[in-house]
């Protein structure tokens, strides 16, 4: 099934991939481009062009989600190490998911509040389970394209939460925010959803 893109600059699902290159045009290819399956990119590839464009705010996006180092390209799903979600206030606790893979496998955690529930679940993570979540972050989200904070200085206390992504080298790429969020937070909450509901089903159990 194919996937069905967002704008994560404005939301909108009008969004229709990039084809580069001098198209052959005909009836197919024509009927794509009124639909907005397509979009025509010109005939310059530089090797880091987007693959999305939205037709709703005209803005490109979906760049290679890669590390470009002066004599290697590191895709990002080669070079992360951990990644941990927290979401929360000082009134309802925190929901944490961490996964971090080494030598022995890849290890996820989570707690579906951390006022309750503070053992949650630690159990071994699949090949399947580590690369879907990278690939909905990178492919589907486009995270590595997102600004990195996202504050309402207006607002005091509410709800804060953090995206942290560490990868080889010492490096990290953090995302945070305090009473605001990313246009699709709701795609971004859905990732960590699994891990969370199975913390909250053995949090069940156990009353």
């Amino acid at each position: 099934m194919q996937m069905t893109m967002k704008c994560h600059k404005c939301g909108s699902n009008r969004v229709g991939r990039i084809q580069y290159g001098m198209p052959a045009f005909d009836e197919a290819l024509e009927r794509k481009i009124r639909e907005e399956k397509i979009y025509l990119g010109g005939c310059c590839i530089s090797g880091n062009d987007p693959k999305w464009h939205c037709f709703a705010c005209k803005k490109n996006f979906g760049k290679p989600a890669v590390i470009r180092e002066k004599e290697a390209v590191v895709p990002y799903a080669e070079a992360i190490t951990s990644i941990s979600f927290e979401c929360g206030g000082f009134f309802g606790g925190y929901q944490m998911v961490t996964m971090a893979k080494s030598d022995k496998g890849i290890f996820v955690s989570a707690i579906a509040n951390s006022y309750e529930d503070h053992e949650g679940i630690q159990r071994k993570a699949t090949d399947r389970e580590w690369s879907g979540v990278i690939k909905k972050l990178y492919e589907e989200l486009c995270i590595h394209e997102w600004k990195r904070k996202y504050v309402d200085n207006d607002i005091l206390d509410g709800t804060q939460w953090s995206l942290r992504i560490k990868l080889t080298g010492g490096r990290e790429h953090h995302y945070y925010g305090s009473n605001e969020f990313p246009i699709l937070w709701d795609e971004l909450t859905a990732v960590f959803k699994p891990f969370l509901e199975d913390a909250e089903k053995k949090m069940q159990q156990a009353r």
